[in-house]
């Protein structure tokens, strides 16, 4: 395997060379630009067996030195910041004084000792338990369909992944994508 990727490198490597020389003398990048998403925080909560471990996204038009702040309600009450300073050694927590009612996290970024907004939270429930986040499938259509792949991606703009399930029906898998039989995305 590896002389086959060494094959490869040095067949490609001309044409890569080439491109890096369009580049250079101010040829356009027919490409264009890349689209970023314009996605929230992603904040998730999961229970452990010290308490609750909270895990946000780092945007990439974060500015250097962004701190954060973790708040916390139960059962629907006022939000309580968790911790004493903003938190700036990287984008988790561990509340290992969560009680055990419906507990909503949110995290608020905080830009040059001004504390912004929060763009959503997570609601861990009550009776979750176990480092994991269950997601209900509904039932595919027929008899025996499983899900074979999952993809990820903002589908609609709101800043939030959506998850999107092929879904096959029950046969050989060495004739999976060779079938006539149905499929569905969900």
């Amino acid at each position: 395997m590896p002389l086959r990727l060494l094959v490869l490198t040095a067949a490609i490597a001309p044409y890569m060379a080439f491109a890096g020389s369009l580049a250079e003398n101010g040829i356009p990048n027919l490409a264009g630009p890349r689209a970023m998403e314009a996605l929230d925080r992603g904040v998730v909560a999961l229970r452990t067996s010290t308490g609750v471990f909270v895990s946000w996204r780092l945007l990439g038009l974060d500015p250097d030195g962004i701190a954060f702040n973790v708040y916390r309600s139960t059962d629907g009450k006022a939000a309580t910041k968790l911790n004493a300073a903003p938190l700036t050694q990287g984008t988790n927590f561990s509340d290992t004084a969560a009680p055990a009612g419906r507990n909503s996290y949110s995290v608020r970024p905080v830009v040059g000792g001004t504390e912004l907004p929060a763009d959503g939270q997570f609601e861990l429930k009550a009776d979750a338990n176990g480092p994991l986040v269950r997601i209900p499938l509904s039932t595919a259509p027929g008899d025996g369909y499983h899900t074979r792949y999952v993809w990820v991606g903002d589908l609609d703009g709101d800043g939030q992944y959506e998850f999107v399930l092929d879904r096959v029906p029950p046969q050989n898998p060495a004739d999976y994508g060779l079938s006539l039989s149905n499929q569905y995305l969900d």
